[in-house]
């Protein structure tokens, strides 16, 4: 079997299933705790004492939204991984082919979410950003602000696990000659 020494750009529509799947959860949690606040704050127009149990379960959602937003994040910001790369074989990855760490992982992520100003076209033209990406690496508006990659680890190898962008022969150590010595190998 041939290895894959190549790096190789996910494609858009990569990115856009992955935005999706990892967005999955949070619209799981919303289709089961929204109609349930909706519904008692409209009992709560005949009831005020209804309005803590709204509180309660509005708290849960929001606990519930956040603990799976963090480990997202982490996941991503420690392995390069989340839901939608796992599944579809990408990586997130720094430019040098390293670990994104929290900071690129959290300009990323935030700047998806202040582009849903302009609800559901906004975070989507960011996913597929990289599409208009002029300089040849195929990265979004938001990945040229973070300095990160995504690369497609099945059609290409993963930089986190073989030596970066610089590939395997960045882990081979350089050959030290002392002065007068010849090397014998």
């Amino acid at each position: 079997m041939a290895v894959k020494m190549d790096l190789v750009d996910a494609r858009t529509a990569q990115r856009l299933l992955s935005w999706l799947v990892d967005f999955l959860p949070v619209l799981v949690l919303s289709a089961i705790f929204l109609p349930m606040i909706g519904s008692r704050m409209v009992n709560s127009l005949d009831a005020p004492q209804i309005m803590g149990e709204i509180a309660g379960t509005y708290i849960l959602y929001g606990v519930l939204a956040l603990a799976y937003t963090v480990f997202l994040w982490w996941w991503e910001a420690a392995a390069g991984k989340s839901l939608g790369n796992v599944l579809l074989g990408l990586r997130t990855a720094t430019v040098s082919g390293e670990r994104p760490g929290w900071g690129k992982i959290i300009i990323r992520r935030l700047l998806i979410a202040v582009a849903g100003i302009v609800p559901i076209l906004g975070p989507v033209l960011m996913v597929i950003s990289n599409q208009f990406d002029a300089n040849g690496k195929k990265q979004g508006w938001h990945d040229k602000a973070a300095g990160t990659l995504v690369l497609d680890i099945k059609a290409g190898r993963d930089p986190l696990t073989t030596g970066g962008t610089g590939g395997p022969g960045s882990f081979a150590p350089e050959q030290q000659y002392a002065p007068g010595r010849r090397f014998v190998g």
